[in-house]
């Protein structure tokens, strides 16, 4: 599925199935559409629309009253200044009081990504940071 697809409503029937499954739970789920989305650029869409898609899925939650989960964004191991780039165009918290939780799956690029700490840090946009 296309990201613009599902920010247009697409997967609707699907994402709310699957909020009213995790809010039967009654215990906190950590949430995360599309791991390492940077990766998926081009094949699923661009980051405005990985964004929008985020965006929209997190509205659906909202209006489900789902209360008990845990939203995240799991990035890629960011090694290089365009990485970083390509890292903020797709960070879906800008202005949203909701991502609880931002993940880097740095896997050999452990030295890289400390050297990066900072501006992983930074894409909270004056959000608090959990660490």
């Amino acid at each position: 599925m296309k990201w613009a697809g599902i920010a247009a409503g697409a997967e609707d029937k699907v994402i709310d199935a699957e909020a009213m499954r995790i809010a039967a739970l009654r215990v906190p789920v950590f949430r995360n559409f599309q791991n390492e989305p940077e990766s998926h650029i081009t094949t699923s869409g661009t980051a405005a629309e990985y964004v929008a898609a985020w965006r929209h899925i997190h509205r659906r939650f909202a209006r489900a009253h789902v209360t008990n989960v845990v939203w995240t964004v799991v990035f890629m191991g960011v090694t290089s200044e365009r990485k970083i780039a390509q890292v903020r165009a797709l960070h879906p918290g800008a202005g949203l009081r909701r991502l609880d939780c931002l993940g880097v799956q740095p896997g050999r690029a452990v030295p890289q990504l400390l050297r990066h700490r900072q501006a992983l840090l930074q894409l909270a946009d004056g959000q608090r940071v959990r660490r």
